[in-house]
């Protein structure tokens, strides 16, 4: 292998290693949240996407991310991040 393969190598290996921990962090992190924290979070999602400030729309919410597998939720976490969602 060439030394700029190495180089390319040891990058996508570096960047893999660094979602991984994004992605072990932010499990932890909305692990360790209580409901009334979820309940914030999901009412500040709600604002930012131009949606009214109700409870019903939250509760609405809620119920489709705790329905969400690990793997759905990740990645709508990844999408939010990047602002693509």
């Amino acid at each position: 292998m060439t030394a700029k393969g190495k180089r390319l190598e040891a990058l996508e290996a570096a960047h893999t290693a660094r979602v991984a921990r994004q992605q072990e962090g932010r499990q932890a992190y909305l692990a360790g949240l209580s409901d009334r924290e979820l309940d914030e979070l999901h009412v500040a999602y709600l604002r930012a996407e131009g949606h009214p400030d109700s409870d019903g729309e939250a509760a609405r919410v809620r119920a489709e991310i705790r329905a969400m597998s690990d793997e759905d939720l990740r990645a709508l976490i990844d999408r939010l991040e990047r602002g693509s969602a």
